[in-house]
């Protein structure tokens, strides 16, 4: 998906790769609330999070979603736990799926880590 929505020359972007992962995702439309860019969560900033929206009970998990730029998901699911993204949302007795997504700008390879919260 990243190398057929993006230019080459703003490929090596942030702010492409969020377009990338929330074009990726449109589907979720239906199920989710418009996607929340730099929502202050915890101790710091969540990149993009997705809200179920309220008809759906709590059959839909929260969805945050931490972008890393040559480094690794590892360490973007790390600062999703180590900044308390979650917490917010961890008293609604409904799921937080948390995905920490790495571009390597060299390789162009992409590293997904998820992991869900009961």
């Amino acid at each position: 998906m990243h190398n057929q929505k993006i230019s080459y020359k703003d490929y090596n972007n942030e702010v492409a790769l969020r377009y990338v992962v929330k074009d990726t995702l449109f589907g979720l439309q239906k199920y989710y609330l418009p996607p929340f860019d730099e929502l202050p969560s915890g101790k710091g900033i969540a990149d993009v999070v997705y809200i179920p929206k309220p008809q759906f009970g709590h059959n839909k998990p929260y969805i945050i979603i931490e972008l890393k730029w040559d480094k690794s998901a590892s360490d973007a699911m790390q600062q999703i736990i180590d900044k308390g993204y979650a917490e917010k949302f961890l008293n609604e007795k409904r799921k937080v799926l948390l995905v920490g997504i790495n571009y390597d700008s060299k390789t162009k390879e992409h590293q997904v880590e998820i992991k869900k919260l009961n």
